[in-house]
């Protein structure tokens, strides 16, 4: 059985922005960016890196970009952008390819000599596992650690991003209610959930338009 799936990243995507919209509301510091456009799930690290996470029919696509690793991968630079960007879609089913080509690689920004892509992974959506050209631990490092928690079964992405924003457990619960119960769970992974005004009011999620922008890209609306 796939340890990571097309399942979870859905689902992961959509809980981080929960956690997103309930800490900006009690936080001015944006330590961490999450952000939708369209089918597109974007994240961007306070140390420059960032990456989207393309969804679609087909599957997904996940695209990112990490100044650290670009150093690391000074060498390979040599060999120019193109051909680094030819070895990170090796195996790649085509039809994702010509998504990710068309898509993926302009979300990129894609317009300089230096590539711009340090890591990528996909899921084919017949498949549902996500794969990828390299090693996870790799792809990881170079880059996919900005979903690091997305990847994870829906309960235990829960856990480690009530770590990295310190909730306190009333807000924990009420998030792990929304996307890890056993109900939740029964549900489509991208189903449209309408959060009750008692949720709302416990997570402290403002009704504004930043907010409700957010959410609407994770298929969340503001009962």
């Amino acid at each position: 059985m796939a340890t990571r799936t097309l399942d979870s990243l859905r689902r992961g995507a959509r809980i981080h922005s929960l956690f997103y919209a309930s800490h900006i509301a009690r936080n001015a510091d944006r330590l961490y960016d999450v952000a939708w456009q369209g089918l597109g799930y974007r994240r961007t690290s306070k140390e420059g890196a960032h990456g989207i996470v393309l969804f679609g029919r087909l599957g997904a696509v996940g695209a990112f970009f990490d100044p650290a690793a670009e150093a690391r991968l000074g060498k390979a630079k040599k060999k120019g952008g193109a051909q680094a960007l030819v070895d990170l879609v090796k195996g790649m089913p085509p039809a994702l390819a010509a998504v990710t080509k068309r898509e993926v690689f302009p979300a990129m920004s894609l317009d300089s000599d230096r590539p711009s892509i340090t890591s990528l992974f996909w899921a084919d959506a017949k498949d549902g596992a996500l794969a990828a050209a390299r090693p996870w631990a790799r792809i990881d490092e170079d880059g996919a650690h900005l979903v690091s928690a997305e990847v994870l079964a829906p309960d235990a992405c829960v856990d480690a991003l009530a770590a990295r924003y310190a909730f306190d457990p009333s807000r924990v619960d009420a998030i792990r209610a929304t996307f890890a119960s056993d109900c939740a769970l029964a549900e489509p992974a991208n189903g449209k959930i309408v959060l009750p005004p008692d949720v709302r009011q416990a997570l402290g999620v403002l009704p504004n338009q930043a907010t409700r922008e957010l959410l609407a890209g994770a298929a969340i609306e503001l009962g």
